[in-house]
């Protein structure tokens, strides 16, 4: 009966491993194989495809001498209009922005007339995001601060009469990771949470079913 308890305990604990696996954060390589240009693809469309969460990591590929990644207010975003200091400013031509918050996020690319052609993008992040998980309790409730709008970076930004400078090492805002984030064709790594989740709890119920014919 012992030897019964502790395959049962066993079985569910890979479980919650498992389950725990199914939600982790997601990388999306914004524009997909269109990358982060100007005309080539719909950053709208492409955005409202996407479901994005709090721990998620965004991913721009674009030629840096041509391109850059700015991160600014709504405004701004609506107007097309750069800003002499942005939130962030990305230069490297790979950059990769962690969403450490839930709300709205709007990135640009600042080179003249590149935005109003479409290169421009909105990302609406919600407050999901992989729960602690633990053999006594399923579910965890967390709280994620609103994102801040004040919080400013470095200044990269160029004025809308100056040229893109063509040096691809910028200097990286504090938003941007240092690590070589990982580069999936398909824009996101993670499976989606509840297929996966349904998929574990039926092999596991399936499992410990066979456990206990075998013991009986």
């Amino acid at each position: 009966m012992a030897s019964l308890h502790n395959t049962i305990f066993i079985i569910f604990s890979i479980v919650v491993a498992l389950s725990h696996l199914s939600l982790a954060s997601k990388v999306h390589i914004v524009g997909e194989s269109g990358g982060w240009d100007a005309g080539t693809t719909d950053y709208a469309k492409w955005a409202s495809s996407k479901t994005f969460n709090v721990g998620d990591t965004l991913v721009f590929k674009y030629l840096p001498s041509i391109h850059n990644v700015m991160q600014v207010t709504q405004k701004d975003f609506e107007s097309c209009n750069p800003p002499a200091k942005a939130i962030a400013t990305y230069t490297s031509g790979k950059d990769t922005v962690i969403l450490k918050t839930s709300g709205d996020f709007y990135f640009i690319c600042s080179a003249p007339g590149h935005c109003d052609a479409g290169q421009k993008v909105h990302v609406k992040v919600g407050q999901g995001s992989a729960p602690a998980m633990s053999p006594m309790s399923s579910s965890s409730s967390s709280s994620t601060p609103p994102p801040t709008s004040s919080s400013s970076a470095p200044s990269m930004s160029k004025s809308p009469s100056e040229p893109i400078s063509k040096s691809p090492s910028g200097s990286p805002s504090v938003n941007v990771i240092s690590a070589k984030a990982p580069s999936p064709s398909s824009g996101a790594m993670a499976v989606a949470p509840s297929k996966a989740l349904l998929y574990t709890l039926s092999m596991a119920i399936l499992a410990m079913l066979f456990v206990v014919n075998v013991h009986h």
